[in-house]
């Protein structure tokens, strides 16, 4: 994580730093990512950069906690306006994350940063983390804040197993729109189509 001298910085030259940063990791792979351009592009030297930093690994999971802080406070904003609407709070969450996957640099960031989380060298950084269900916080979140009163009463005591259909079919329809390349409209289309499946089944209503 970064120094106390990087956070003494002016909101502006830590935001040039950040940015310089985002546009090399999103770029190249991590292994392949160069300070020399980082510095270069933040007008800072690399002298400077071992100040804020101990190396670019360690800017890597700055970037990767600053995009997670931002992403929960915008979940967080959802979670308040659903009122507890789970199909509601999900469609939300898909918009948000179309959204996010839709600027180029914040996709190719976090496609390069899952390959990197492969490799020994994230390990050697972060440990078990990377073996962590990705949505487990996020699915948390959701499971204490929907509304259970709708929920039919085969399924009150397991709301658990209603969450987790949802985000698999959150995950499914954002896997074919990153290979297919969806627009907000039609992978929302999708996704709803999903839910509703989820919501009232396939099967006829028995006589």
């Amino acid at each position: 994580m970064p120094t106390k001298t990087f956070h003494n910085l002016s909101p502006e030259k830590k935001h040039r730093i950040a940015a310089a940063a985002r546009k090399e990791f999103s770029a190249s792979p991590f292994a392949e990512a160069s300070i020399n351009r980082i510095v270069k592009e933040a007008g800072i030297s690399r002298g400077s950069f071992y100040m804020y930093f101990v190396d670019k690994y360690d800017l890597v999971f700055f970037l990767l906690e600053d995009f997670k802080s931002k992403f929960r406070a915008a979940v967080t904003t959802i979670g308040e306006t659903s009122k507890g609407n789970l199909g509601k709070m999900m469609g939300d969450l898909h918009d948000l994350f179309h959204e996010a996957m839709s600027d180029s640099d914040n996709r190719n960031f976090i496609s390069n940063f899952m390959i990197f989380s492969f490799s020994e060298k994230a390990w050697e950084q972060a440990g078990t983390c990377f073996s962590e269900e990705p949505f487990a916080d996020l699915k948390h979140y959701v499971l204490n804040n929907i509304d259970r009163a709708n929920i039919k009463d085969n399924f009150k005591d397991d709301p658990e197993l209603i969450v987790d259909a949802v985000f698999l079919a959150l995950k499914n329809v954002l896997g074919q729109t990153f290979i297919a390349g969806y627009g907000r409209e039609e992978s929302h289309k999708r996704f709803i189509r999903q839910l509703q499946l989820i919501q009232y089944g396939y099967l006829r209503n028995e006589e």
